[in-house]
Parts: C-alpha cells; sequence; structure tokens
C-alpha cells in the first residue's frame, strides 16, 4: 500500500466585521504533484464545501470554531480529516486496491437497483429547493481557451421540474481576439444546461426502472466516497453506445452518491436523510471545433422559497450582467481558484 504525503497548507483571510474566514489550501503528492477534483468540506455541515483545481488549491469560506474540522476526500485516497489552523500538513494514503472488488455480494446489480429505484423518492425527492451555485464555464476553441465566465447564481427547482435563475454576481473575460468577437454577442443560454442538474435524477434512463432492461450491468466492486460505503455499477445502453457510465450507489440507504455519463460528474451528499447536489463537472460541445467545460459549486439554502419574479431569459446577452473581473466580490465565498494557467492567459490578454 503506497503512502502519498499530501501538503495541506490553510491560511486565514479575515473577513471585516464577521466571524467569517477564507480558508486556503494546496492538496499535492509526495512528488508535489497537485490533487484535482479533491471534494474539501465542512464535517460539522457537508453542505459547505469546494473542490481542488488543477493545481491541487481551494478557497473555502465558512465560520470558524475552535474545534472546526475539515473533511478531504478523494475517490483514489482514503478520506482525511483535519483541524483548521494556520498550517497543516499530513498524508493521505491510496485506497487499498482504489476499488474492492467483488468476491461474495448478496446482492447483485439488478437487485442494487432495484433497491434505488424503490427508495428514490424517500432519498432524492427534495424539491422545492433552493441553492447558491458559483459556476465557472471555460471555453475553447482548437484546444486553445479564448474564454472563461464565472456566476454567482441563485436557484430554485421546484416540484413541476422547472428551475429558475437569478444572476447575483457575473464576471466574463476574453482571452484572445476570437473571444472578444464571442463576448459581444455572448448570451446567457450556456447556463440551461444547468436546469439538469438537479433533475436527472428523473431524466436519465437508467434511472428510471421502466427502461433498465435496455442496459447492461454490472457491479464492478465497492469504494468509500466522503467516508460512506458505495456500490460501483457500471452501465450500458444495448441499442447507444454513447449512453454509458457508472453509478456509485450508497450501501446504507441505496440513494445515488455520484454519477459519471457523457462527459458529466454529478456528486451528492446527505443531510437529514435526503441527498443535495454537492458539485458538478461536465464538458460539452458547442460547434465541432468548441468546447466547454463547466464545474459547478452548490451551496444548499435553508429557504425553500420561490425566487422573486424575475425574469430570466436564456437569451438575454451576458454582457448587461457582467461586473468587473477584479472585483474582490469574488474573493469572499467558496468558489475555485483561477489555475495559474489561465491567470497567465487573462492578465496577458488586454
Amino acid at each position: 500500500m503506497r503512502v502519498l504525503l499530501t501538503l495541506f497548507l490553510i491560511t486565514f483571510n479575515f473577513i471585516a466585521n464577521s466571524q467569517t474566514i477564507l480558508v486556503q489550501g494546496i492538496i499535492s503528492d509526495v512528488n508535489n504533484n497537485p490533487i484535482t477534483n479533491a471534494h474539501v468540506y465542512l464535517k460539522s455541515n457537508p453542505q459547505i464545501g469546494t473542490i481542488t483545481n488543477c493545481d491541487g488549491v481551494f478557497y473555502l469560506s465558512c465560520t470558524h470554531k475552535a474545534d472546526s474540522v475539515l473533511v478531504i476526500s478523494h475517490i483514489k485516497y482514503k478520506s482525511k480529516e483535519a483541524r483548521i489552523s494556520k498550517n497543516n500538513s499530513f498524508q493521505l494514503q491510496l485506497k487499498d486496491n482504489q476499488i474492492q472488488e467483488v468476491k461474495v455480494s448478496a446482492l447483485s446489480a439488478e437487485s442494487i437497483l432495484q433497491h434505488f429505484y424503490e427508495r428514490l423518492k424517500e432519498n432524492h425527492e427534495i424539491e422545492p429547493v433552493r441553492y447558491k451555485v458559483f459556476t465557472r464555464i471555460l471555453s475553447s476553441k482548437d484546444s486553445a481557451l479564448f474564454m472563461i465566465e464565472e456566476y454567482y447564481l441563485d436557484l430554485y427547482s421546484n416540484k413541476s421540474h422547472n428551475t429558475l435563475f437569478n444572476v447575483i454576481k457575473c464576471r466574463i473575460k476574453p482571452t484572445n481576439k476570437y473571444g472578444e468577437k464571442e463576448f459581444k454577442n455572448h448570451r446567457l443560454i450556456a447556463l440551461s444546461k444547468m436546469r439538469s442538474d438537479n433533475l436527472f435524477k428523473y431524466k436519465e434512463d437508467i434511472l428510471n426502472k421502466r427502461k433498465l432492461q435496455n442496459y447492461n450491468i454490472n457491479l464492478k466492486g465497492y469504494t468509500s466516497l466522503n467516508n460512506r460505503d458505495n456500490y460501483i455499477i457500471s452501465f450500458s445502453n444495448k441499442n447507444n453506445k454513447y449512453d454509458k457510465g457508472t453509478l456509485f450507489i450508497d450501501t446504507e440507504t441505496f440513494a445515488l452518491s455520484s454519477a459519471k455519463f457523457r462527459g458529466k460528474n454529478i456528486n451528492f451528499f446527505l443531510k437529514n436523510s435526503k441527498w443535495y447536489i454537492r458539485n458538478v463537472n461536465t464538458d460539452f460541445t458547442n460547434i465541432v471545433d468548441e468546447r466547454s467545460h463547466r464545474i459547478s459549486l452548490y451551496e444548499l439554502q435553508e429557504s425553500r422559497e420561490k425566487l422573486p419574479e424575475k425574469k430570466l431569459f436564456m437569451v438575454e446577452k451576458t454582457k448587461a450582467f457582467t461586473g468587473d473581473f477584479n472585483d474582490s466580490f469574488w474573493e469572499n465565498f467558496s468558489h475555485i481558484p483561477i489555475e495559474e494557467k489561465y491567470l497567465k492567459q487573462i492578465n496577458n490578454y488586454k
């Protein structure tokens, strides 16, 4: 069993006139290679969380208490808990075999999914629900980044499967001439794909009991996600080679704790017997030579009230919502730091 040394450096930025701190950290292995997409959240309040960027860096805004404990979780490593302090370093160990093979199991892949279907409403029916969401979209043409978009949103989803947005803050930065041209007519349509984040659990065929017969499914093994045991089930559509992926099913509740399919990765957390979105990573193609990567951090809100009546049309131009890219607002809440390679492009292109 290999042991990877993870350097976890935390600094504190106290936001004026409050007890809220911005925890900044770096997670890397013994060879100083960054660990990407590690989940970092408060043990006492799992809805307060973030993930590391490609540089292994994260920001987490939280109310600091003397006994505040962070949980660091990654699918390849054993979860780690650490108290928030000024400086920390600790070791993370690779999981044994990362995925534990199936030897003897009382449940088959089909029976596990049957349990999931039976408890879907109990576990995942949370609407109406409201989140604050940080979203970043990186768009590239011929593999070259041409635009970065960031949004801070108020999001509401109701039982009629209708999703409403309010844009609290927005900033957009073209990184080359092509990006400048695109920005002139850029519209909020890019946010429309977020509608499916909360609703995919009702829409995807693999999550529909009546359509299970259309799939080949296989119980691949077991693993731990966020300190909870999970079944790993692979699936592939018998008639559509593109419809395939992996489901992580919680062994205790039979809830969906994570799903990977068609370039999308959705992760959930458990609170008061219900499962809510934690974050989403997704890649999508706009036109043949353009690709976008979206990452969204969801923070559950106590309020379930519908958003104030304010029509937000996806065809509206983003220019109307865009503020100063260097606004200090973007440093004072949980979000994902911009990677160094992108910062250089942003700073070099005037």
